[in-house]
């Protein structure tokens, strides 16, 4: 009934990862699963071959979905049943709903849920996308792409920008090929400066205050991934005069917000793609800190900077953990022009 081909790369993706949330149950054994398997085959086999069009068995998919996240009791038949509406969904193209599926995976188990979206992100793009999914399908492969960038995971982003991109030009949307080509060339950047960055990080094994590979380094973690926590010191130990000693105020004891934010924001406008948005995100999160303070000519000043910021940090707050901070602080500045 079900193919077991993709539910087994997903099975062997699931146990790779135990890291997230502990309340997450472990993956059920090898032969839980297969039991479960088996009872989900005899099941619900009448529905399955009951659908015959795509979209029935799109529908199919969301019962067993419905079945799985109503499933409180059963972990393998939870796991079982979630496993296989993935399957349905990615067969169908419909990978808006796979992400739904392996979402309601990665709350409940312990999953690699980085790898579990990759590897259906690549077979649902490798399909014909339903026409009236399409367009969510594709938002979807989008969301997915940036999390290949995100995890440095090279090999997949260019696997999918290239279905993802012909799926496009398939549907005949002008604004997605526009996305995927662009995306495809910045994959192509960012895999070129993730390799500089490798060989950098080897000349720190022996040579920790290089500059240049310190450079290399933290400009990479800061305005490429937006981990400025992370690659700051490393800045403060580059080559670049203007960004050491921006980074060296940002690590001293007594920041000053409004310093730093049109520190940042100087550095940002020199920038373009994701380094330009990374660093004008970074200089409005300091901007945030300093406006309630402000008042006159500076706070008009700051009020317009973050007016002007109107564009989303690159790096998705539910893949990494960061806040979106330029939203608040344009509704900051919102509330502080109406006093």
């Amino acid at each position: 009934m079900y193919p077991l081909i993709f539910l087994l790369s997903l099975a062997a993706a699931a146990v790779s990862a135990a890291d997230g949330p502990p309340s997450r149950l472990p993956v059920p054994n090898e032969a839980a699963q297969k039991e479960a398997r088996r009872l989900v085959t005899d099941l619900y086999k009448a529905d399955y071959d009951r659908a015959k069009t795509t979209a029935q068995r799109i529908a199919h998919a969301r019962n067993l979905l419905a079945e799985g996240t109503a499933s409180r009791n059963d972990p393998a038949g939870k796991y079982a049943l979630l496993l296989v509406a993935s399957e349905i969904a990615t067969q169908q193209g419909d990978l808006d709903l796979a992400m739904q599926v392996i979402d309601e995976l990665a709350l409940t188990f312990q999953v690699d849920g980085v790898q579990l979206r990759l590897a259906a992100a690549e077979m649902a793009m490798g399909t014909s996308l339903p026409t009236s999914a399409s367009d969510e399908s594709l938002a979807a492969a989008a969301s997915v792409l940036e999390l290949a960038i995100v995890e440095d995971r090279f090999e997949s982003a260019k696997k999918i920008v290239s279905l993802a991109a012909t799926a496009a030009r398939q549907s005949q949307d002008a604004e997605w090929i526009k996305h995927f080509a662009a995306q495809d060339k910045e994959i192509a950047d960012l895999e070129k400066q993730f390799l500089k960055v490798q060989e950098a990080l080897a000349v720190l094994e022996t040579e920790p205050r290089d500059p240049v590979a310190n450079q290399t380094v933290g400009w990479y973690r800061c305005a490429v991934k937006g981990d400025f926590p992370g690659g700051i010191l490393m800045l403060a130990l580059g080559k670049s005069e203007q960004l050491s000693a921006l980074a060296q105020k940002q690590i001293s004891a007594a920041p000053n917000p409004l310093d730093l934010a049109d520190g940042w924001w100087q550095v940002a406008q020199s920038q373009e793609g994701r380094a330009k948005t990374t660093t004008t995100n970074h200089a409005t999160q300091w901007y945030s800190q300093a406006l309630p303070r402000l008042s006159g000519i500076s706070r008009t000043r700051v009020l317009a900077r973050l007016k002007e910021f109107t564009k989303p940090p690159p790096i998705p707050a539910t893949i990494t953990g960061l806040a979106q901070p330029a939203a608040d602080c344009r509704k900051m500045a919102h509330e502080i022009a109406r006093v």
